[in-house]
């Protein structure tokens, strides 16, 4: 994020109108972010069906976009190194539970508390950590205060 490039995307983010009065064309920034995240895309695609040797549409539940997302939030989205550690962290989570037995007359007590944890572990981090766990703290991140004292 300290190239030009990347500079540009932190402005665009945080104040387009002001990336634009500085001169910045944020139409085309954004267009030009589009274009490599759809190649990038592509390209993993392309890699996946290689990998799987088919691709069916009924292996892309939405699970796995919230679970992306929740790896992304919980790492921290501006950050390559928390995207890495919000997704090991949440598989880990997820795979460890699977050892844990099962309470009689509820097979289905523990893989659904697994969300739950989950989700209240993804609150706590966006609560007290909105940058996520590897964001970083100096950044500002803009929060609504209420107007009582």
């Amino acid at each position: 994020m300290n190239a030009p490039f990347g500079r540009v995307l932190k402005g665009v983010r945080e104040d387009e109108q002001a990336a634009q009065m500085l001169g910045k064309q944020t139409t085309l920034v954004k267009l030009q972010l589009f274009v490599i995240g759809g190649a990038i895309a592509g390209l993993a695609g392309a890699v996946y069906a290689h990998y799987v040797g088919s691709v069916v549409t009924g292996q892309f539940v939405p699970l796995v976009t919230f679970l992306v997302w929740m790896a992304l939030l919980l790492g921290g989205a501006a950050s390559n190194k928390g995207a890495i550690v919000g997704a090991f962290l949440l598989i880990a989570f997820r795979k460890s539970t699977r050892f844990l037995p099962e309470i009689e007359g509820h097979p289905s007590l523990i893989p659904s508390l697994r969300f739950v944890v989950i989700g209240l572990l993804l609150v706590l981090v966006v609560r007290y950590r909105p940058a996520g766990l590897l964001g970083n703290p100096n950044e500002i991140v803009t929060t609504r205060e209420s107007d009582e004292p």
